[in-house]
């Protein structure tokens, strides 16, 4: 008989993903690309109306998003308000 130990890799597939909901897709393109709006709503009526269950909305509407925002992490960073310095007076 042999014993081999096996080690538990935690999180090996962890998602990137994690928290990307309907909402924060939702709120995400009300702010950043409003106009775009509709057409995601427009996504998930889609596959809903086809029937899809849904877990595979979800998954569409996730790479629906993903796909016309991949950098949407850094786009929230990037629009961030900054301080203005006021000018030197001369």
């Amino acid at each position: 008989m042999k014993v081999v130990l096996k080690t538990k890799s935690s999180h090996r597939h962890k998602s990137d993903y994690k928290g990307l909901t309907y909402d924060y897709m939702t709120r995400f393109i009300r702010i950043m690309d409003r106009e775009n709006l509709l057409t995601f709503q427009d996504v998930i009526a889609h596959y809903e109306d086809f029937g899809y269950d849904s877990g595979k909305v979800y998954q569409y509407v996730k790479d629906w998003f993903l796909d016309t925002y991949p950098h949407h992490k850094d786009m929230i960073v990037d629009s961030t308000p900054r301080r203005i310095t006021p000018k030197a007076v001369a």
